[in-house]
């Protein structure tokens, strides 16, 4: 376990940010909160990593789509921070979903190019901004090309901007767990990239500091002034917050249209002034270019007021175009007149947009009250738990894949050690290891278990009575233990402990299996072979004695050796390998020939290594060895030079002939064979061997 700690450190530290965020564990805990947090939407999240794209996410058909690799995201220091950045998108996006309309943004923008406010136009809130309104009506009453398009440079983003701030304050009232830390994160995360005013100042234009300072107060509540502010936009400022305040609370769907018209008119004096700069540009501008330079400055006011997530392309109409908003559209001012009927079917002067859920003929998508609607319960989404078990399940599986291939490595290693006999020393030979078992042999583990638990069940019948009888020993001076040594106490180096050590497990033994998987194995040879090793594994298992399998057979496709033969073995179970990595025996597929005196003396020198005082091989074949230059004398003289090797190293050999040359294989191997001619008796007769031999 050492070794897998190490390893699981290790991958810890290697799984980047685009593996954790994109994997299936992950995206499905997006969907499910996507899911929770979105009203009657069936909410589809997908993740994708684009460093160098500036936006965090977007909404487009019926996908919410996030960038985990996002300049905001990626500057936070844990991943805890950076998940609650990314479950921060999915609220501002889900929000948008929730609450927003797209339909209605579409209008707006469509009447002010055609010269129209909606819902209606701003009303004057001192005598100042009644020589405002005068000076924007007359130039939208003449449809002034260069005045509608620098009020749409400003209105657009900025109405953006003021909705972005209302879905998020309604998403963080309802959920005040991590969507709300999320959210507040990047916020303060955008925000702090903000120069000073002074600053701004210096390096742009006045509308476009303006609108940098609106949009810094909108998400923060306050002004990056620390070198101290200028009056011009303190002024401008004090204007401007009440409205922001309202629009970020108000429900109804025109709030905000009339907040962006209510603040224009506040500024009009830095947006008139721009205009009539771009007036007298224009005027020294040939008419062929007099298009680009509407652009060019357009674009410039836009760098210096960032939208905090970006328009989406495409966006479900949440409603019916008919009850889109509270407000009716119809294209025509609001009337003046204290009290008097509007066009768009209500009464009253501007306060009335600033008292929300007083409106009686609102009509909001779901048909509840204002009232209600002004009311979020909060709901708590916290994951922080979450993402630490999704980060330990994909070091797990990524530790999973390190420590085979360290164990691939290890046993290339090891066959390279390993001095065979000169016959078989020039072959090419390659240790071949799945990296894990496939759905197929689990499934067919479960079909065969049954006869594994009847032949198993028999044996440990006999084993329990022995385990019983077997003895615990104490083992003395020792400088830790669970208790105190009385006998010893005096020990001037402290070895003042003893530790109860059972016998019952302690059988000092090894065992290894070796399979033969060539062409010649049939299905039922096949299935027999399968059957009497999983038996041998689990009957070690029970008892903790360490166990490996292997298979072999040759290969005339390797990669490496193209058109010579290649001894594959085959490693199914290390003496290292866990319970549940048995199930690769069950993927053994035969094929090539046999070289069973590579296989054997390899096997060989992986029981010679164990510190076991017993140690046991079983070997299952179904034939003479047969392969390139390897049969006959040959073969024969080389399987007896190893059997004598294994014996003079203290390896029992077990052999089980399953196939139709018996009498040749026990010429070979002697008292090692075992009778197999009944092949579904053969679990139980490898099983009876092994007890008395461990026993």
């Amino acid at each position: 376990m050492e070794g897998k700690e190490r390893f699981l450190l290790e991958a810890e530290k290697m799984l980047s940010d685009y593996e954790f965020f994109t994997s299936p564990r992950f995206m499905r805990l997006l969907h499910h909160v996507g899911k929770e947090i979105t009203d009657r939407h069936n909410a589809k999240v997908r993740t994708y990593g684009a460093p160098d794209e500036n936006r965090a996410g977007y909404f487009e058909g019926t996908y919410t789509y996030i960038n985990v690799l996002n300049e905001i995201t990626q500057s936070f220091p844990s991943l805890e921070l950076r998940g609650e950045s990314i479950l921060g998108v999915l609220g501002h996006e889900c929000g948008h979903q929730n609450y927003s309309s797209i339909y209605l943004r579409k209008k707006y923008v469509e009447g002010i190019s055609n010269g129209i406010l909606y819902p209606y136009f701003p009303k004057p809130r001192s005598e100042k901004e009644r020589l405002y309104a005068e000076q924007m009506k007359e130039l939208f009453v003449r449809k002034d090309r260069i005045a509608i398009e620098l009020y749409l440079t400003m209105a657009a983003p900025l109405h953006g901007l003021l909705e972005d701030v209302y879905i998020e304050e309604r998403m963080m009232k309802r959920f005040p767990g991590s969507i709300r830390r999320g959210i507040q994160g990047n916020r303060k995360r955008i925000m702090e990239r903000y120069d000073s005013v002074k600053k701004l100042d210096k390096g742009g234009d006045k509308l476009g500091t303006m609108a940098s300072v609106l949009t810094e107060y909108m998400f923060t509540k306050r002004v990056n002034a620390w070198d101290g502010e200028i009056q011009l936009y303190a002024d401008f400022l004090r204007e401007c917050i009440p409205l922001i305040h309202q629009a970020a609370h108000d429900v109804r769907e025109s709030s905000r249209f009339i907040a962006t018209n209510q603040i224009l008119l506040a500024i009009w004096p830095l947006l008139l002034e721009k205009i009539e700069e771009l007036q007298e540009m224009m005027e020294q501008t040939p008419p062929e270019k007099q298009e680009d330079l509407i652009k060019k400055t357009a674009e410039k006011i836009q760098t210096q007021m960032p939208q905090y997530s970006e328009e989406p392309i495409c966006r479900e109409h949440r409603m019916e175009e008919m009850n889109a908003s509270d407000v009716k559209w119809t294209g025509a001012d609001r009337k003046e007149e204290t009290g008097e009927e509007r066009p768009d079917g209500q009464n009253g002067d501007i306060k009335d947009f600033t008292e929300a859920g007083k409106i009686k003929e609102a009509h909001p998508e779901d048909k509840k009250p204002l009232e209600e609607l002004s009311v979020d319960f909060p709901k708590e989404i916290d994951i922080s738990r979450e993402l630490r078990k999704i980060r330990h399940e994909l070091a797990e599986e990524k530790t999973e894949k390190m420590m085979t291939d360290a164990m691939r490595e290890a046993l290339k290693n090891f066959l390279e050690g390993v001095k065979f006999h000169p016959v078989n020393e020039a072959i090419p030979k390659e240790v071949i290891r799945k990296d894990k078992p496939s759905k197929k042999a689990e499934l067919m583990y479960e079909q065969i278990k049954p006869e594994i638990q009847r032949v198993l069940s028999e044996f440990l019948v006999l084993v329990q009575p022995i385990l019983m009888t077997r003895k615990s020993r104490i083992r003395r001076k020792q400088f830790f233990g669970k208790s105190l040594d009385m006998k010893n106490l005096w020990d001037p180096q402290d070895r003042v402990f003893k530790t109860k050590i059972s016998d019952k497990n302690n059988f000092n033994t090894a065992i290894a299996v070796l399979m033969d998987q060539s062409a010649s194995i049939d299905e039922r040879r096949r299935l027999a072979s399968i059957l009497a090793t999983l038996c041998i594994v689990e009957f070690a298992q029970y008892l903790k004695i360490p166990v490996c399998v292997y298979g072999h057979c040759t290969d005339f496709r390797r990669p490496e050796h193209f058109g010579k033969e290649t001894v594959c073995l085959h490693s199914y179970m290390e003496f290292e390998d866990r319970n549940h990595e048995k199930l690769r025996i069950l993927d053994m597929k035969p094929g090539g020939a046999n070289r069973d005196g590579v296989a054997l003396q390899y096997m060989e020198e992986k029981l010679k290594r164990r510190k076991e005082r017993q140690k046991l091989l079983f070997f299952t074949c179904d034939g003479l060895p047969n392969a390139s230059d390897y049969g006959g004398e040959v073969a024969r003289d080389d399987l007896k030079q190893i059997q004598k090797e294994l014996h003079r190293d203290g390896i029992h050999l077990l052999v089980a002939a399953i196939g139709e040359d018996q009498e040749e294989i026990h010429k070979i191997y002697g008292n090692s064979c075992i009778n197999t001619s009944d092949l579904s008796a053969l679990p139980g007769e490898i099983c009876k061997r092994l007890l008395q031999m461990i026993l």
